[in-house]
């Protein structure tokens, strides 16, 4: 989390310092018209409210590690696609597909893994399915080659942690911490600001004639 702060204060500290500059060498020492500042503020108010958004994720996930743990019981394991569905098989050690007879005219794409395990809280079971949350983007190989290793890691009849709410135990997560999407928000929200502020702030010096 330090590492964090000092990420976000560092990035502002350059975006306002950056912009202050250009807009010295851009205006010329002409101050912004009132359509610019409007621009600015709302671009501001967009870059608060996603970073403000990325923070509570953040604490959110940051409490969610803390929470107790179960066993988990991988009770199947496998990616799933657009016409096909893939599963690791331990004793050959290699992917075994199975085509969606339904799906076969259409192009295989968005793989992604499915994992499903049960665990038991307080002598009540539980069954979670989770993706990892494994990024939608990239290319399909890229994407296959990231969820087959999920699957590969966490066959079906392995054993895994689960993180489960103490107040409501069928709120689980197989990965309690932030999301990739949480630091992407996080990213955009700091460069909004960053740049809205700098452009707000900036008092270029007029030039002497």
């Amino acid at each position: 989390m330090l590492i964090v702060l000092i990420t976000l204060t560092l990035g502002i500290l350059a975006g306002l310092t950056a912009c202050r500059y250009l807009a010295g060498q851009l205006l010329g020492g002409a101050r912004l018209g009132t359509g610019w500042r409007l621009l600015l503020a709302a671009v501001t108010l967009t870059g608060a409210g996603l970073a403000g958004w990325s923070g509570v994720e953040l604490a959110r996930a940051q409490a969610r590690v803390k929470w107790p743990q179960a066993v988990g019981a991988v009770v199947r394991s496998q990616v799933v696609g657009t016409r096909s569905i893939l599963r690791w098989d331990t004793e050959e050690d290699k992917v075994q597909e199975e085509s969606l007879a339904s799906q076969a005219a259409r192009p295989d794409r968005n793989y992604r893994p499915q994992v499903t395990c049960q665990y038991r809280v307080d002598g009540q079971v539980y069954e979670l399915t989770s993706d990892y949350d494994v990024p939608g983007f990239g290319g399909k190989l890229n994407r296959m080659d990231v969820a087959i290793n999920v699957i590969r890691e966490h066959p079906a009849g392995s054993e895994l942690p689960v993180y489960f709410n103490p107040d409501n135990p069928r709120d689980a997560y197989l990965r309690p911490g932030p999301t990739w999407d949480v630091f992407g928000r996080l990213s955009l929200g700091v460069v909004l600001l960053a740049v809205a502020l700098g452009g707000l702030t900036a008092s270029p010096a007029r030039r002497e004639t």
